[in-house]
């Protein structure tokens, strides 16, 4: 969603500040050596003292193995609600893998294919021949966010849920930022297009299809989407943005943020819990939703027309020259709704997701099946802790 700071694939370096508050932990035998555990509870207990996030929940689960789920702080400051394991926490970008991997059901069934362009659903779209389902799902479509885009003055309130956003989309004054798969440049537009393909191949509306085919299958109780939610239900997390960084008072420091999600729909519209998110990791490694072949193709690099790996080739606004990546990331790539590193010398497959009021991290070390899932409810709230969290992850045994 939103990026700031330094920004690689979607993810944003920038921190911003946090909370103190409640916390506990649930299941906590991992079989993994207890030095490697207390530096990470430590490391998440520090986010809580140094006032760096609201609430947050912490997940790890190896493989099968029993999960450690911890939470603190706070899902509402003004009524003191904490956070405990039913809180949801909005997504943002995190959403893309469900689409993603809403997508990849498709293609099982014979339904779509990654080849397939969008003058075959979209017969109006400009130039819509050259873009296939491959390029938008890997971020080499070319088409940029629709905020950055130029939609029509006249474009209404609402009308990323309407029955055809395309439409608005296809009327933007900057449709593509390069030919299409030429270069990568991140596209939430990308995903709401995609999740328009789901509605159109399915009859169902994007909501319904991943309840009927991942959610209710994977037992996926505690997630949903923001629109529709009851916001004032204890379980739906309040986001926060600093108010005043100076101050050390939970209640002055920061300020309700309004919510966004409700219109990101399949780019970041979900709501989940660090729980059903292990969950939901575990499925995907152990062959419980697709076929491990097909993610085998989604969880390498995705290549541009010219052959060659995409992060080869990243679009830059003129007169903007790339930042160099954080030292403890190597061999950076994105697939087919996976991010795709190399982080203190292990492959990590994740993604993150970044909106005013909400921070998420999930990640999966396929040499040791560990996953990981930082949920938080504060700008860029639990991104201090990656670096040190990863670190830590990769060392476990």
């Amino acid at each position: 969603m939103r990026k700031i700071g330094w920004t690689y694939f979607g993810f944003s370096f920038l921190c911003l500040f946090g909370t103190f508050g409640y916390g506990h932990a649930i299941n906590v035998d991992l079989h993994y050596d207890t030095t490697g555990m207390e530096a990470i509870r430590a490391r998440v207990q520090a986010l809580v003292e140094q006032n760096k996030t609201v609430g947050l929940s912490i997940g790890i689960r190896r493989g099968s193995d029993t999960r450690y789920i911890e939470h603190h702080g706070w899902s509402n400051v003004e009524t003191q609600q904490p956070v405990d394991r039913s809180t949801q926490f909005c997504l943002a970008s995190l959403t893309k893998p469900f689409t993603a991997l809403a997508i990849a059901l498709l293609i099982e069934k014979d339904l779509l294919s990654l080849q397939d362009s969008l003058t075959e659903f979209f017969p109006d779209f400009p130039n819509g021949g050259a873009v296939t389902i491959y390029h938008l799902l890997s971020h080499t479509s070319g088409i940029p966010d629709w905020w950055q885009g130029g939609l029509p003055s006249n474009t209404p309130n609402g009308w990323v849920n309407s029955s055809a956003p395309h439409r608005y989309i296809q009327a933007m004054k900057n449709l593509y930022l390069f030919e299409p798969g030429s270069q990568y440049v991140y596209s939430n537009t990308g995903y709401l297009l995609l999740g328009e393909i789901i509605e159109l191949v399915t009859g169902h509306t994007y909501a319904d299809y991943l309840q009927r085919n991942i959610l209710i299958p994977l037992q996926l109780q505690q997630t949903g989407f923001i629109q529709g939610a009851d916001r004032s239900a204890k379980k739906v997390a309040v986001g926060y943005g600093i108010a005043d960084s100076s101050s050390l008072d939970v209640a002055t420091k920061f300020r309700p943020v309004p919510y966004i999600a409700s219109d990101l729909k399949s780019a970041g519209g979900l709501l989940s819990t660090a729980s059903d998110l292990l969950r939901w990791s575990n499925a995907i490694f152990e062959g419980q939703l697709i076929s491990r072949k097909l993610l085998a193709k989604m969880t390498i690099p995705a290549t541009l027309s010219n052959g060659r790996p995409s992060f080869e080739n990243l679009y830059l606004p003129p007169g903007v020259s790339m930042p160099a990546p954080p030292s403890y990331m190597q061999k950076s790539g994105y697939g087919l709704g996976f991010n795709l590193d190399e982080m203190f010398g292990q492959p990590v497959i994740w993604h993150s997701g970044g909106m005013p009021g909400f921070n998420a991290i999930w990640a999966y070390l396929p040499n040791t099946r560990i996953t990981l899932v930082l949920l938080s409810n504060t700008d860029n709230g639990v991104v201090t802790a990656f670096e040190d969290l990863m670190q830590l992850l990769t060392q476990l045994r």
